[in-house]
């Protein structure tokens, strides 16, 4: 007599579904914008694709740049890494791959001259002395970059370059941001800052004027990166099993948390549906969103994660001025 055997069903590997989902991007409408921004400081080839050939003025040759100013949290590394991940005209430099892009993140005690040498290192010239004078060693790197084939420069946390102290000097990092953008080894340059960033520019109109301008700003209630921030978080609820319910209104919640901080917005959800996850929930809960919250904001109430009628909780934070 045949017996049937029930079907065993695998349990989820939530390894790897922790990393998926950590890898997520949220593609939104700043993506296209920052491409958009892309065209006025590249060349497009005759199909009408990017091309990592700097437009340069025919009159005197220089290059281009580009600002892109955010909040902390808004997500402007996130945004280049993922343009430069996905855009087949850019390749990233790395100990192990050649390149035409450099992309240098400014540490908060870094100096316009030690960024020279961190520039000259990663393109192979380690005989750089500490000793030498700033315009000097941004020769070396000028030619470096020159000779290893970048023709795109982006300098991520830029801001910290223009901190003011001994041994700094904002006038001159301002004066080399320029400078980037003159001269037969000039490159496109991408300044990826906080609003300190675009006010130190802006003290320079010579410098100011080389570079457009684009700013991250908050996802805005009822828009459509507000729409589409809520796609990405039901994607990935639904890639990961977990059920998420309209009425719930998670996305919406999020938002509000965070201001709209588009960085900051996506850390929570993330770190909601990662807890639903592991914690083996077959729903999204607002508990694990409260928890989280609190978590990166000690000490705030997180309200916005109150279990009833999100209008109603929403219209009751607003009337008494909550804010994050």
């Amino acid at each position: 007599m045949n017996s049937t055997q029930p079907t065993c069903t695998a349990a989820p590997d939530v390894s790897n579904l922790q990393t998926w989902l950590a890898d997520r991007y949220f593609r939104l409408d700043r993506d296209e914008a920052l491409t958009d921004c892309l065209t006025d400081i590249f060349t497009i080839d005759g199909a009408g694709a990017l091309t990592a050939t700097p437009v340069r003025d025919p009159l005197n040759g220089e290059t281009a740049g580009l600002m892109l100013i955010g909040d902390s949290g808004s997500g402007k590394s996130s945004l280049l890494r993922r343009m430069l991940r996905t855009n087949p005209a850019f390749s990233v430099i790395s100990e192990t791959s050649e390149g035409n892009t450099l992309f240098e993140t400014v540490k908060p005690a870094a100096t316009i001259k030690s960024l020279a040498i961190t520039i000259a290192e990663r393109t192979g010239y380690t005989k750089m002395k500490s000793n030498i004078h700033g315009d000097e060693a941004w020769e070396v790197a000028r030619h470096r970059m020159s000779v290893c084939g970048v023709s795109l420069l982006v300098i991520d946390e830029a801001h910290h370059l223009l901190r003011k102290g001994s041994g700094r000097d904002t006038e001159g990092a301002v004066q080399t941001m320029k400078n980037l953008l003159q001269g037969d080894s000039s490159v496109a340059v991408i300044l990826s800052g906080v609003q300190k960033l675009y006010e130190g520019v802006l003290s320079d109109p010579e410098t100011d004027r080389r570079f457009i301008k684009m700013r991250l700003r908050r996802i805005q209630e009822g828009s459509g990166e507000a729409h589409r921030f809520g796609l990405c978080v039901a994607k990935c609820a639904q890639h990961l099993g977990l059920d998420l319910p309209a009425e719930m209104c998670f996305a919406e919640r999020v938002l509000f948390a965070e201001n709209g901080d588009a960085g900051r917005s996506i850390r929570l959800a993330k770190q909601t549906l990662r807890r639903a996850m592991i914690m083996n929930r077959r729903a999204v809960d607002l508990s694990d969103a409260a928890l989280c919250f609190e978590k990166i904001h000690l000490g705030r109430e997180a309200a916005p994660f109150a279990s009833g009628d999100w209008s109603t909780i929403r219209e009751n934070l607003e009337s008494m001025g909550w804010v994050r």
